[in-house]
Parts: C-alpha cells; structure tokens; sequence
C-alpha cells in the first residue's frame, strides 16, 4: 500500500504542474481515506505527504487561504516528526501563500522563523531561498529600493553555472525591481547576463526584454521582442496541451489494462471455484440456506422488537400532548366561564356593586395572563428558543437581592422570612439574574399558596467546591411520598380538590425546572424540616 501512496503521490505532482488541478485534488482525496490502513508509525509521515499535496494543489488553484490551512497542518506534523528542515520549508510555503493574500506581517514572522532555523541548521542556499521570498514580498509591497538591494546581495552568493535555478529565479525579481524603478539599462544588462538560461522560461525573458528596450527607446527591438513572447506563449500552452492529452491517454490505457487484468483473474477465479464447488455444492447450498434463513429471522426479530418499542414511545409520546392539551384547555374553560358569566351579569345589571365585580374579572383576567405566559414560557423551553442573558454576578449580593424581592411579599401574606447565609467570599455565578429571581418568585407564590397561615419559610445559600446550593423550605402542610416525585409534571396538583382561585397555573414548578437545567443546574424537591415542602436548587460556580 505504502508503494501505491508514493506512485499516487508523484502522479498528483504530474497532474499539478499540467494544471489539471482537480484531478490532482481527486487522488490526494482518496489517499486520505487510505492512511488509517498504514502501519501506525508509517501513518503521520504519509498524512504530511498528502496534507503538503493538498496545499500545493490549492496554491496552484489560487485559493491561498485553504492552501495556508493545510500547510499549518503539516507544520504542527513536521515539530511532532522533529524535522528541522522540512519545518523552515513548510513555514517558507506558509510565509508565500500569507503574501499572496497580502497579510504581510504574518508572512515576516513566517519567513523570520524559517530564516532562524534554516541558519541554525548552518544551509547557505536555503537561506537565500528564503530571502529571495522577503526580497519578492518587499516587491509586492512596493518597497522596490529595499527589494533591489536585498536582490543584489543575494545575486552576489551565487554562481550562475552551479545555482542556474536559483540565479535565474533571483534576476528576474531583479530585473522586474529594475523595470519598476524605471531602471531600463541595468534591467537589459541582467537580462543579457542571464540570455543563455531563457530556455527556462523564455516567454517571461522576451516580456521584460520588451519592457527595458520600449524604455530605452529602442521601439522596433522592443516590437521584435513582444513577438518572440507572443510566440512562446504560443508554443508553451501548445507543448503543455499535449502533454496533458499525452498524460489522460496514458491514464485511461493504465485504468484499461488494470480492468481487463482484474476481468482475467476473475474468470480464472470462477473456474477454480466452479471446480471446488462441484465435491461440495450440496452441503454449500444447504448452509447458505440455513444462514440465510437465520439471518431473516434475526433481523425480523430485531425490526419487529425496534417497531414495537418505537410505536410505544410514539403513543406514549401522544398520550403525554392528548393529556397536556387536556389540562390547558381545562385550566382555560374555567377562568373563561367565569369571566363569561360575571360579564352577563354586569351585562344584565344582576350585580349589587359593579365596582366588586370589576375587580373580580381583572384578577381572572390577571390569572388568565398568568397562565397563557407560563405556557408560552414552557413553549419556549421545548423547542430551543429559550434565551439567557448570562452575566457573572457575586453570589453573596444576588442571594440578598433574592431574598429581599420576596421578604416584603412574604410578610404581607402572614409568613415569616428566615435568612440563613453560609460565608461566601469570592464566590462567582454565570447567571442570568432576571430569570433567577422568576424562580424565587414562583417558590414565593407556592408558599403564599399552599402554606397554611401564620406559617414560616426560610431561604439558605450554601456552596461547596464545585456548586452553589440555594434551599427554599415552607412550613406545613406537606407533601405525601406519591406526589413528590410529581411536582415538576407540568399542571400536577398535589390537591385535586384546591380552588383555582389560588391563581396558580399548575407550571410554576416546571418553569423553574427549565430556567435551572438552562443554567447547567438542578432542582430537587424534599420534605421539609419545618413540616412543608423543600426545593433545593444548585448552581455550578465560575471556577
């Protein structure tokens, strides 16, 4: 397998330098699926090889920020494999693609860092490679005067019969920092310097050599030369169209070859197993049979046992909406019953004090409001749009901001309000502290409720290491064991026989249950000790 990544991997190189990219793009693709089947210590060098393919590919395609994505891939292999060198290359590619999208800064450092290790490293030709590519970006940049000193000096390191890439590479950002700074005469004097390596790439030789002769003057050498660059375009585009036809050709005979070798094996396959087949083709049916036959049943069991269990949740599922509906529609006939008839009385003037009456129907209507915003609040809940405005807070402050939104409350119902709080120095919540005091305001409305009077309710903070744990505890009556379990079921009374005047809505509980489960809380419902009812709520702290 490892033989097929490296033929696959230099195929890909083929398919990039003919510009046909995409198909580059396709077999570097189908190597990523194979490297899981590698030898683990083989599997990282191999993802290297084929995530560096992949960010070559995209270099050439011009998408320079997928390209950079990759690279930097392959640079955090690179420092796992402890390779130096290919880390000061990779950063180098990195630095080139930064360029490209003309994010300077982030290039320097790349290139700065590659320059520290290529030095480290004590490689010559490398670091002028490297400098070679500032001296380019400075080029981009417009710093020509800092572009064409650099140039200079790098130019003066190398020998142009040993280093012929590197010198041909290096004089033409020479000679386009020339060109641009109208330097026509030491731009054909390069160009001249460098006439017998055009062969490399003659069509950019003749564009600058039409440049520097148009700005020495000389229109006709000029004229001659744009020919000769139209012409090796020309030639260029005709040489490379039919390599690319030559390479396609040789891949489809390759992908030709490859079928009928595997058809061959194939049949000669068959015939073997039609040999063997005829001593056993009695037993072979017979088990065939019988693992298919068993393999039916097993799967018949499994769908029909899966149906059987999905059918359950469904109609437990519309149990659970039949009944909620139910509840809702029950709650809101009664209240509008009421409404209805206080509002023929008043209509039929059947009331004594219309004024009582009034009074009476904006406390159902209040009730009524009530209700219809703690479903919509629950709705909310169930379908995800139920937001939080999460803010830190010290824990100490909101507890007694907490406590004195219901004291007052409290005592005008005939309970008595006991503070307990633990030392809580530093203690930080993340909470959304509107909807905590929603909270406090439901527990406070039960206990108004179903507190008999004169009666006591005490609210605790206590913390531990990783929680802050809030305790909500009322006096008698209490809870029975059958119901406590209940309590957060949205419209569960433990007293069926309790009047609705109360004004309740059944889902003060459930409510509360939503907004501490939205905080990463809990909430727990107990006995309490002073003979009622203890919800315990607890929150995790900013650690």
């Amino acid at each position: 397998m490892q033989l097929e990544m490296a033929v696959a991997r230099q195929k890909s190189a083929i398919y990039t330098s003919l510009d046909l990219v995409e198909k580059s793009l396709e077999i570097q693709l189908q190597q990523l699926q194979k490297i899981p089947y590698l030898p683990k210590k083989s599997q990282e060098f191999w993802m290297s090889d084929t995530l560096w393919g992949l960010a070559e590919s995209y270099a050439a395609l011009e998408e320079h920020a997928k390209s950079y994505d990759y690279f930097k891939k392959v640079y955090e292999l690179d420092k796992r494999l402890n390779g130096k060198q290919d880390q000061a290359v990779t950063l180098r590619r990195m630095g080139e693609q930064k360029v490209a999208l003309k994010q300077f800064v982030e290039a320097s450092e790349h290139f700065n860092l590659s320059l520290e290790i290529l030095n480290e490293l004590d490689i010559p030709l490398a670091v002028l490679d490297t400098q070679t590519y500032i001296s380019e970006m400075h080029l981009r940049q417009g710093k020509l005067q800092l572009a064409k000193d650099s140039l200079e000096t790098i130019i003066e390191h190398l020998d142009i019969n040993k280093n012929v890439k590197s010198y041909s590479r290096v004089s033409y950002l020479l000679i386009d920092a020339y060109l641009q700074s109208e330097l026509y005469e030491q731009a054909h004097s390069q160009l001249r310097l460098i006439e017998r390596l055009k062969s490399n790439d003659i069509a950019k030789y003749y564009g600058f050599l039409a440049q520097a002769l148009q700005g020495m003057g000389d229109l006709a050498g000029a004229f001659e030369a744009q020919n000769q660059m139209h012409m090796a375009y020309k030639n260029k585009m005709k040489e490379q169209g039919s390599l690319k036809t030559l390479v396609l050709a040789s891949e489809s005979e390759y992908v030709t070859g490859q079928f009928e070798l595997k058809q061959a094996k194939a049949e000669q396959a068959l015939l073997k197993a039609e040999q063997t087949l005829t001593h056993y083709i009695g037993f072979s049916i017979v088990a065939v049979l019988l693992s298919i036959i068993g393999f039916v049943l097993v799967f018949t069991r499994q769908r029909r046992a899966r149906l059987e269990q999905e059918a359950k949740h469904l109609n437990q599922a519309l149990e659970l909406k039949k009944q909620l509906l139910a509840d809702v529609s029950h709650e809101l006939r009664t209240p509008l019953a009421v409404l209805k008839l206080h509002l023929e009385a008043l209509e039929h003037n059947l009331v004594s004090d219309p004024q009582a009456t009034y009074k009476v129907l904006n406390q159902r209507l209040d009730n009524l409001n009530l209700l219809i915003s703690d479903i919509y609040e629950l709705a909310q809940a169930d379908t995800g749009t139920f937001n939080l405005n999460l803010e830190k807070h010290d824990a100490s402050e909101l507890f007694d901001d907490l406590a004195g939104q219901i004291e007052d409350v409290l005592c005008d119902h005939d309970l008595h309000l006991e503070v307990k709080k633990s030392p809580l120095d530093k203690v930080l919540l993340e909470v959304d502290a509107a909807r905590l005091h929603q909270v406090v305001a439901n527990l406070s409305r039960n206990s108004i409720h179903y507190t008999d009077k004169p009666g006591e309710v005490c609210f605790e903070i206590s913390h531990n290491e990783q929680v802050v744990i809030l305790s909500f505890s009322d006096s008698s009556p209490g809870v029975s064991e059958q119901d406590l379990p209940h309590l957060f079921e949205r419209l569960f009374r433990c007293d069926k026989s309790r009047s609705r005047d109360l004004g309740g809505s059944g889902l003060g509980l459930s409510i509360c249950e939503k907004v501490v489960e939205a905080h990463g809380g809990e909430i727990s419902a107990f006995h309490s000790e002073l003979g009622g009812l203890k919800i315990e709520i607890t929150l995790p702290k900013v650690l």
